[in-house]
Parts: C-alpha cells; sequence; structure tokens
C-alpha cells in the first residue's frame, strides 16, 4: 500500500475527529439520557424509602401511645370481644357497685340492641347517694375495659336524704369490628 500524502492524512484525521465528535455527541446524548434516568428512578427510590420511613415513625408513636394508654388504662383491646371479656366485664361492674356503695338493683344485658362496632349492650339500674352515682358513673373509666356511658337517666321523685334512683345504658366497645369498619371505610 502506498503511502498517504500529507493532504489524505489531514482529511482522514478530520474525517476520524468528526466521526468520533458525531458518535461521541450521539451516543454521548443517550448515554446522558441513561444516567437521568437512573437519577429519576433513584430519586423516586429516595422519596419512597422516606415515605415508608414516615410510616415507621408514625406507626412506633402509634404504638408507642397505645403501650402507654394500655399501661395507664390497665386494658389490652386486642383481648376484648368474645364472652370472657363480657364476663370480665359485668363481673368488674358489680365489684365497682359494691365499692361505690351503689346498690345495684338489676345489671342485665340487652339483646339484639347491638349496633355496628358494639360488643354487648348493658342496662345498669339502681339507687345510691348522688355522690355515689357519680363515683360509681366516673369509676367506669378505671375499670380496664372499653366501655362508653350511652344514657343516664337519674330520678329523685319519693327518695329523700340525696338518694337517687339511675338507670345506666352502657356499650362494650368490639375493637375488632370497629377495625373492620375502619378498613372498610378507607377503601
Amino acid at each position: 500500500m502506498r503511502d498517504l500524502t500529507r493532504r489524505e492524512r489531514r482529511t482522514v484525521r478530520i474525517g476520524a475527529i468528526v466521526l468520533v465528535a458525531y458518535l461521541g455527541i450521539f451516543y454521548g446524548m443517550k448515554g446522558w439520557h441513561w444516567l437521568e434516568d437512573r437519577r429519576d428512578a433513584h430519586d423516586e427510590l429516595r422519596i419512597q424509602a422516606a415515605e415508608i420511613s414516615a410510616g415507621i415513625l408514625r406507626e412506633r408513636a402509634r404504638a408507642r401511645r397505645m403501650r402507654e394508654l394500655e399501661i395507664a388504662l390497665g386494658f389490652d383491646p386486642r383481648a376484648t370481644g368474645g364472652e370472657k371479656i363480657v364476663q370480665a366485664a359485668r363481673a368488674d361492674l358489680e365489684k365497682l357497685a359494691v365499692a361505690q356503695k351503689v346498690q345495684v338493683g338489676t345489671l342485665r344485658e340487652l339483646e339484639g340492641h347491638s349496633r355496628q362496632g358494639e360488643s354487648r349492650r348493658f342496662q345498669v339500674s339502681g339507687t345510691g347517694l348522688m355522690i355515689a352515682v357519680a363515683g360509681f358513673v366516673d369509676g367506669l373509666r378505671a375499670l380496664g375495659h372499653p366501655i362508653v356511658v350511652d344514657r343516664l337517666a337519674i330520678d329523685t321523685s319519693g327518695l329523700a336524704g340525696g338518694v337517687v334512683r339511675f338507670t345506666l345504658d352502657l356499650v362494650l366497645a368490639d375493637f375488632d369490628e370497629w377495625k373492620r369498619t375502619r378498613r372498610s371505610d378507607r377503601a
């Protein structure tokens, strides 16, 4: 093969430089876009990780508050529901009445009146001094059961000396049902 002249060498060099520049720009742009896509995907993953981390922190705070409430109220919501908790609630209501010196006439379970999110409904009727009845109602918070006062009726007719007759409708909450209801409401 013959030797290239100076002009031919210059033309080959310029052609090679133009070809390298063209390929560099063309493939460089592809590479640049690929790197941008990777960076965007990485940013999305970082955002998702931050959201998950915030969710974990939120759930930890909820769990900590729940443990504090369990300790403060002496009640475990996971143990609610079923006959065992109903029997324990009835026994604790009777103990509270004795401790507050309230004479309970009837403590009965209202059948067929439960609504969604309620385990059982109770009706407590009795007599006692007004201060004792108020202490009985206030003591419901410390029983360790998810009891909600639905209705309180106080009657003083025919009684003397600060004695009142009361009827109290109580609801024993069912947390499992509440959780199912919350999940279905979110969906």
